[in-house]
Formats: structure tokens, C-alpha cells, sequence
């Protein structure tokens, strides 16, 4: 039981560490401030960008190829929010581990979804690292 509570442990700090310490956005980007909240970049991050004035922004040298790039900021997007919604199933599975009372079906339910959880997690985390790679490829 102890091997079983290590890894989805040290997968939950590894995951929270990477939203929270890794930039608001690609290094690549040329994108004016860091809007970003726990890790959602806004839509146009991989967009070239230059600052007006001290709180404006816009988009420059738009072309139709770079909707690509919006698609994959998108898809960057709804991946992070995966993974905070892979977080909130690790919880609830362990919110079910502990109040299963020693019922063996209950607590099968609840490992059940804690590794289901962790295995989304790890696939949207792996996900982002490859939407990330690839639109610093279309850059």
C-alpha cells in the first residue's frame, strides 16, 4: 500500500511544481507581459506581439498560416485544464479511498480512479511538452 501512495504522490508534486515554476509562456515567444493564470497562457502566446503603450498589445505580421497557432494554443489550453481536472479526480479518488470504511469494493473504485487520474495526467502533461515543441516548430 505504500508503493501504491509513493508515485501518484511524487506524479501530483512533480506536476504542480512544473504548472507553477515552468514561465507563463514559451521562451520563443515574443509576447508582451505574462498573462497567465496557474499556467493557462491567453489564446495568441505563440503569436508575434509588440507593446503600444504600458498595458496594450498588439498582434503583429498576422498571416492565415498563423492560424495554426492559435489552434494550438487552444489545444494547449484545454490540455492544461485536463490535467487541473486530472488533479481534482487524484483528490476525489482518495476522498473515495478514505471514506470506503474497509469496503474492498469501495476501495477497488477508488485506486480505480486514482490511476486513471494519474495516467490522464501524465498523458496531458506529455501532450502540452508536444503542443509546446511543436508550435516552436511552425515559429
Amino acid at each position: 500500500m505504500r508503493g501504491f501512495l509513493v508515485l501518484p504522490l511524487a506524479l501530483i508534486v512533480f506536476s504542480f511544481m512544473s504548472v507553477f515554476f515552468s514561465p507563463a509562456q514559451p521562451v520563443y515567444a515574443d509576447h508582451c507581459g505574462t498573462r497567465s493564470a496557474l499556467g493557462i497562457h491567453s489564446w495568441d502566446v505563440y503569436l508575434e506581439s509588440r507593446k503600444q503603450h504600458e498595458n496594450d498589445c498588439a498582434i503583429t505580421g498576422f498571416q492565415l498560416s498563423d492560424i495554426w497557432l492559435i489552434v494550438l494554443a487552444l489545444i494547449d489550453i484545454a490540455i492544461r485544464i485536463a490535467a487541473y481536472v486530472a488533479a481534482g479526480y487524484i483528490i476525489w479518488g482518495g476522498v473515495k479511498l478514505l471514506m470506503s470504511q474497509g469496503n474492498p469494493d469501495n476501495i477497488q473504485k477508488g485506486k480505480s480512479i486514482i490511476t486513471n487520474a494519474i495516467i490522464g495526467l501524465v498523458l496531458s502533461l506529455t501532450a502540452t511538452t508536444l503542443v509546446t515543441f511543436v508550435a516552436g516548430a511552425f515559429k
